[in-house]
């Protein structure tokens, strides 16, 4: 905040200063023009939409940076785009440097790295500085190369990866000894137990045989005899490698291949080195798109309410790969992203944390230190597991209640329901609330459901939470038992320890008169009545004589009950001349195809 202005021979010195930007004085204001400038950055180097050789795996970043001065730093990242406010991430660039190395290049790949400036915490300025180029690396022809090759791999810290040893097809050479050695990072990787297999393409006589002389170094060798050389090209060996624990996400390190040797090099071959990455795992984000959201909800949740089943339903970032790794993930390394809780399951809580941290109830989750992972308490069935109709007709309902009665802070759930297909049908699942802002899942098997909800906020409630109901089979033509089980119940962090079996009965129509009703009567009368099969209905009533004294017509009627006033037949104590019948008892039968059934009533004047 202190300048000095002088003649050129030092004298008639003036001291100026100044405490801010409003207040320079316009004498030296010339001189803080230069610092007084936007900030702003170019990257020179790689250029946009520069193609790099085969065989690349690093190269340089150059980048042109004006109007900035230490704390102010670089930070870069591939295939990511810094967020637009808070801690930066990705590789950091020491003060006053403009270079960096990036690493972890494959072929025929395409790249954008983005550069930011950040202040001495790290953070991106506000309003950010940043620019970003996309570039690629050729692809190379492996058919037409002699290449033996180690693939490029990510893996998370504390994980297992594997590396492929690849060869070009060798079919014509007649190759029947092979020798690799492998030099890798040891600070980074360690061989498994076992750490190399023989690949899938290799004939049945080879052997193989593997050593680690030293830390970071690995030798196989593989020979058979002349009869059964390499038929093909693809994988001679997997080797497998644990991760360290203490690996930094992003770290990048060579595979690299120091000698091959196809029959003691009569047969060409070229080593071409792959690399390992140490991946940088984005939680919660299953669909690879650089942030978790509500969409990832969705997928957690369908992921779960499938797995209830013993259906895997593999995330998006299993098959593509996210914008933040090199290639797609696998599944361990998927249900880490979605296990955003941290507690080694991937359930409908995480969905809950997911959605929560979308709305921005939490900024971070607790796998990433945001709060430890939720304690899960087991509880028993009893209380909020309900059913209501354990005897029922063909045609029926019978429900099942999800209550959340005594648990706070419900805001996701799971479970699976087995029932006899035979028997039974779900014909509705709806939650307590339907307006409410809850992600309901189901999958559904054969005699199987599973379903499984979330939301950011609570639902619960003393009313049941969901209701699942289920139809008894219409055509049941003879009295049937069964039962509901609902297992692996989770609410929120309650598992519920013991399965709960809710048993029930169909009792199937039988063609059958009821009582009348009101009985006695003056004058009028109506006579319900339930048939196991359609058909056409008669009602005749009698007097103690057996002498007919009406008949009641009433056509076709279909299976089930009829014994409401509209359905049941009616009798208005009248005969078949239209004249009132006197006091006293009565036969009246039913007649539905072949089937009859009788009964008596009273008529009192």
């Amino acid at each position: 905040n202190e300048i000095y202005v002088m003649d050129a021979d030092g004298t008639n010195q003036t001291r100026l200063t100044a405490n801010t930007a409003s207040d320079r004085h316009p004498a030296w204001s010339p001189f803080l023009a230069p610092l007084g400038g936007e900030a702003t950055i170019a990257i020179v180097a790689p250029s946009a939409g520069q193609t790099l050789a085969d065989g690349t795996t690093s190269t340089d970043l150059t980048v042109d940076v004006q109007n900035h001065a230490a704390p102010r730093h670089l930070h870069w990242q591939l295939d990511a785009p810094f967020p637009a406010s808070g801690t930066a991430g990705g590789s950091d660039v020491a003060a006053g440097e403009t270079t960096a190395t990036i690493a972890g290049l494959t072929d025929g790949t395409s790249y954008t790295v983005y550069v930011t400036l950040v202040d001495e915490n790290h953070d991106v300025l506000s309003p950010p500085v940043e620019a970003s180029v996309s570039f690629s690396v050729d692809a190379a022809d492996p058919a037409a190369a002699d290449f033996v090759r180690a693939g490029s791999v990510q893996g998370g810290a504390g994980t297992t990866i594997t590396v492929p040893v690849e060869v070009y097809d060798v079919s014509a050479a007649g190759v029947v000894g092979v020798a690799v050695s492998l030099t890798y990072d040891s600070t980074l990787l360690t061989p498994t137990v076992n750490a190399v297999t023989v690949g899938p393409n290799i004939p049945l006589g080879w052997t193989m045989e593997y050593n680690v002389p030293t830390l970071g170094q690995l030798h196989f060798s593989m020979a058979a005899d002349f009869a059964n050389a390499l038929m093909s090209g693809g994988t001679l060996v997997y080797i497998t490698f644990d991760v360290a624990t203490g690996a930094v996400a992003g770290t990048t390190s060579p595979l690299t291949l120091t000698t091959v040797q196809l029959n003691e090099g009569v047969v060409p071959a070229t080593a071409v080195s792959g690399t390992f990455t140490v991946l940088n795992l984005v939680y919660g984000d299953v669909t690879g798109n650089g942030a978790a959201g509500a969409y990832d909800a969705a997928w957690v949740l369908e992921h779960v309410v499938n797995g209830l089943l013993e259906v895997d339903v593999a995330f998006p970032i299993e098959t593509t790969a996210p914008v933040w790794a090199s290639f797609p993930l696998t599944p361990a390394e998927a249900d880490a992203v979605a296990d955003v809780d941290g507690d080694v399951a991937v359930a409908s809580p995480d969905a809950s944390l997911i959605l929560q941290h979308e709305v921005d109830i939490i900024s971070t989750f607790p796998v990433e230190g945001g709060g430890a992972a939720p304690s899960v308490r087991t509880v028993a069935a009893g209380g909020l597991v309900r059913g209501l109709g354990g005897q029922a007709r063909p045609g029926g309902r019978v429900v099942i209640q999800l209550h959340a009665g005594g648990l706070a802070d419900v805001s996701s759930g799971e479970l699976r329901m087995d029932y006899d297909p035979s028997l039974v049908r779900v014909v509705d699942l709806a939650l307590r609330d339907p307006s409410a802002s809850v992600i309901l899942t189901r999958a559904d098997g054969v005699g199987r459901l599973a379903l499984a909800f979330a939301s950011a906020t609570p639902v619960s409630g003393d009313d049941a939470l969901l209701k699942a109901t289920f139809e008894m089979n219409p055509a049941t033509a003879q009295r049937r038992e069964g039962s509901i089980r609902v297992s692996r119940l989770r609410l929120g962090g309650v598992s519920v320890r013991d399965e709960f079996d809710y048993a029930f009965t169909i009792e199937p129509y039988r063609t059958r008169v009821l009582v009348n009703y009101p009985n006695p009567f003056n004058p009028e009368t109506w006579i319900p009545f339930e048939l196991a099969a359609g058909a056409a209905v008669t009602i005749r009533i009698y007097d103690l004589a057996g002498r007919r004294v009406r008949a009641l017509d009433l056509g076709r009627r279909s299976v089930g009950s009829h014994v409401t006033r509209a359905e049941a037949a009616y009798w208005d104590g009248r005969n078949d001349a239209g004249e009132s019948v006197g006091s006293g008892v009565y036969v009246y039968e039913l007649a539905a195809g072949g089937a009859r059934s009788t009964r008596r009533m009273i008529v009192l004047k």
